[in-house]
Order: C-alpha cells, then sequence, then structure tokens
C-alpha cells in the first residue's frame, strides 16, 4: 500500500512537472469560432385593400404599401385568389410596384385567380400592391351588381438560396 501511495505521489510530481514546462514553452492552442446566421425577412405591409365604386363609375384603384427588410435574398410568392362570385373577376386586376428612392418599378398586372413569384434582394425593399377596377370592353358599368365582394392576396417568403 505504501509503495502504491509513493508510486501515486511520484506519477503526480511528473506530469505535473510536464504539464508545468508545457505551460511555460508557450504552446498555442487554437479555439475555432464559428458564426451561423440564419435567413430573416420583416414584412410589414397593411392588411386590407377596400374599394368603393360610386356614381356609376367604370374606373378606380386603391392600393397598400409596405415594406420588406432582409438579410438575404428572398423570393415572394404572390397568390391573387379569385372574388367570391368569380362572376366579378373580370372587372379587376391586382397591380404589382417596387418603389425606389428614385423611381417607381411596374412589376405587373394580374387577374384573380393567378399567382407570381418575385426576387427581392438582401436589404430594404419598398412594394405597393395595388387593386384596379375597369369595366371590361364588353360591359358595361351597370353590369357589376352593387354588394360586397372580397377576396384574398397571399404572400409567401422564401429564402433563395437557402442554406
Amino acid at each position: 500500500m505504501k509503495k502504491l501511495l509513493v508510486l501515486s505521489l511520484l506519477l503526480v510530481l511528473i506530469l505535473g512537472t510536464g504539464v508545468g514546462a508545457l505551460e511555460s514553452k508557450g504552446i498555442p492552442h487554437q479555439v475555432d469560432v464559428v458564426v451561423h446566421v440564419e435567413p430573416y425577412a420583416i414584412l410589414e405591409l397593411g392588411n386590407l385593400l377596400e374599394m368603393t365604386i360610386s356614381e356609376g363609375s367604370s374606373e378606380e384603384q386603391v392600393s397598400v404599401s409596405g415594406t420588406l427588410v432582409s438579410n438575404t435574398g428572398f423570393n415572394l410568392k404572390f397568390e391573387f385568389g379569385s372574388f367570391e362570385n368569380q362572376a366579378v373577376d373580370r372587372f379587376f386586376r391586382y397591380l404589382l410596384t417596387r418603389k425606389d428612392s428614385n423611381s417607381n418599378k411596374h412589376i405587373g398586372k394580374y387577374s384573380p385567380n393567378t399567382q407570381t413569384t418575385i426576387n427581392i434582394n438582401q436589404g430594404l425593399t419598398n412594394l405597393e400592391i395595388g387593386l384596379e377596377y375597369n369595366v371590361p370592353d364588353e360591359k358595361e358599368w351597370y353590369d357589376l351588381t352593387s354588394g360586397t365582394y372580397k377576396s384574398t392576396v397571399t404572400i409567401t417568403i422564401a429564402a433563395s438560396n437557402p442554406q
């Protein structure tokens, strides 16, 4: 038992001296650092496009503006729903516009029950979604029956280069 105790003490002294010697020589140790930044976007956009058509009007337009701020490129998918009464779809078109400080870039005009996807770069993007009412050539203003018509625009955001 005494031999085991002496042997243990001797081993501690040898190892302790070895570690002390390593520390005094300044052998470097390297720690790798890895940072993962997840794609993130914030879409701030009004949630109501409301239009009133009165006095036999044949043209009206309303819009809602907003911003998308992102730390990577994103795809925005717009799905323009049909109105509850699909017979009125032909009277309406959705408009998409990308607004910059110097100009407005008209992205497109879309019928109800269609969809489109646009690419948005990293940073701040100003967007505008509009609704346009026009009486079709083969119709008259009175062919749009009075009432309330509802539809939905669904916007889906997905990273354009997921990691």
